[in-house]
Order: structure tokens, then sequence, then C-alpha cells
């Protein structure tokens, strides 16, 4: 069966539209759906229909005006990319770490008032090791001390976010290394962790 037909997923692979399928090509066979069998039937074409189509007018231009259409959205992708990595790389340049006494102190508080918010759970933050409370301090000061979150929730969504993100947590996690050097291990690490 494979020798004499394309199935339609075959077509859209080529880039065949669903318009020019009914345009250019006779009505499909329907065949059972092997794979679902209470799906829809399966559309067959003829190859050698297929072969004639594609070498027709219409078809090349067709592809012509596809391939113009994915050009301009790529176009129009790296565009968005470009314009939020400038203004990721203004924050970037106006990013500010506020210093405060006792950071560490302050923030194994926090971490212990956030873990004990449930009913009849006591959380000790002082049992942990250091370089556990080193994390806890850092993701404070990031998350509490910086623009950080107000930041990224507004290119939340935006296309590139990915690559922005990178870079931009790199960049806090050096400025909180420059201002906190006690944590900047501690930073270094979550630079190279990408899990975080």
């Amino acid at each position: 069966m494979h020798e004499i037909y394309y199935t339609q997923s075959d077509l859209l692979k080529m880039g065949f539209s669903k318009k020019i399928i009914e345009e250019l090509l006779s009505e499909p066979v329907l065949k059972r759906n092997p794979y679902y069998l209470s799906g829809p039937p399966m559309k067959l074409f003829l190859k050698e229909e297929v072969e004639t189509a594609k070498s027709s007018i219409q078809f090349k231009e067709h592809m012509h005006e596809f391939e113009q259409r994915r050009k301009s959205a790529n176009k129009a992708v790296e565009t968005k990319k470009n314009l939020l990595m400038k203004e990721i790389n203004e924050k970037i340049a106006r990013i500010d770490v506020v210093k405060v006494n006792h950071v560490h102190s302050k923030a194994l508080l926090e971490k212990e008032l956030w873990e004990s918010r449930y009913d009849n759970y006591v959380f000790n933050s002082s049992s942990a090791n250091k370089e556990t409370q080193a994390c806890w301090v850092v993701n404070y000061i990031r998350h509490n001390l910086t623009g950080y979150d107000r930041v990224l929730y507004g290119a939340k969504g935006k296309v590139g976010i990915k690559d922005a993100y990178k870079l931009y947590r790199s960049a806090v996690l050096d400025e909180i290394a420059k201002v906190y050097p006690e944590y900047t291990k501690e930073c270094q690490r979550q630079k190279s962790d990408h899990s975080i």
C-alpha cells in the first residue's frame, strides 16, 4: 500500500497545505485507520499524482509563499528575542543589591517561617549544614534584596525568556557576590547549577 500511496501527514510534511491538497489532488482513498480503530479513516493519495502536483506551477508558488512566510516569522521571532535581550541588558546595568546587617540570621528566620507555615510543624534552619544555609541566604538576597523577581515577572512569557533568564540570573548572582563576598562560592555554585 505504501508503495503507491502517500498519507495526508506525508503530504503535510512535504509542504502541502490542506487547501493545496484539495485544489491539486483527486479525492483520497479512505482506509480504516490501523493505529486507532475508532479514529477517522486514513486519507491516501496516489504517489504518481502527488509527484505531478509537486512539479506544477501552483505548488511551486505555494512553496515560495510558504518559505517567505516562514522567513518572516523567523525574523519576527529574532526581533522579539533581540528586544528582550536589550531590555535585560539594560536591567543588568541597573542591578542593585541591598546590603543589610545580619543577613544570615534574617535569611534563616525567613526560611523557618516559610517551612513552619503549617500548623504543628516547627522547622529548625540552624540544624542544616553550612552549604545548605549559604544556599538559603543567597536565595533570600536574590528574592528580597534585589529587583530579581520584579524584572523576571515583567519578562514572563516573552520570546527568548529562557536565554534572558539565564543571563539575568547569572548577573544578579555576580552582583550578590560583590556585595556579600562571603557568599561568592555559593553564587558561583548556583551559576553553574542549571537545575535551579
